[in-house]
C-alpha cells in the first residue's frame, strides 16, 4: 500500500455489502405478512364469524381486544426510544 501512496485509514469510495441485509428485510417482511394473514383470519372467524358461529361471540371478547388495542397504543405512545445523532 505504501509504494502505491495508499493510505489504510481512508475508506472505500463504495461501502462494503452488509451481510445478510436481505435475509433479514425477508423475515421481517415474511412475519409481518403472516402476522396480518393469522390476525385477520381470527379477526374474520372469531368475532364476524365468517363461515358460522364465531367463537369470541360471549361478552369477554371484545373486552380483550380493546384491552389488546390499548396496550398496543400504549406501548407505541409511550416506549422510549434512543435519541438520534
Amino acid at each position: 500500500m505504501i509504494e502505491k501512496g495508499l493510505d489504510p485509514n481512508i475508506k472505500p469510495e463504495r461501502p462494503r455489502p452488509a451481510p445478510f441485509r436481505s435475509l433479514k428485510w425477508g423475515l421481517l417482511i415474511g412475519g409481518a405478512g403472516l402476522g396480518l394473514f393469522v390476525g385477520f383470519g381470527l379477526f374474520f372467524e372469531g368475532v364476524i364469524g365468517l363461515s358460522g358461529a364465531p367463537f369470541l361471540s360471549t361478552d369477554i371478547g371484545p373486552v380483550v381486544l380493546i384491552g389488546v388495542g390499548v396496550v398496543v397504543l400504549a406501548l407505541g405512545v409511550f416506549r422510549r426510544r434512543p435519541p438520534t445523532t
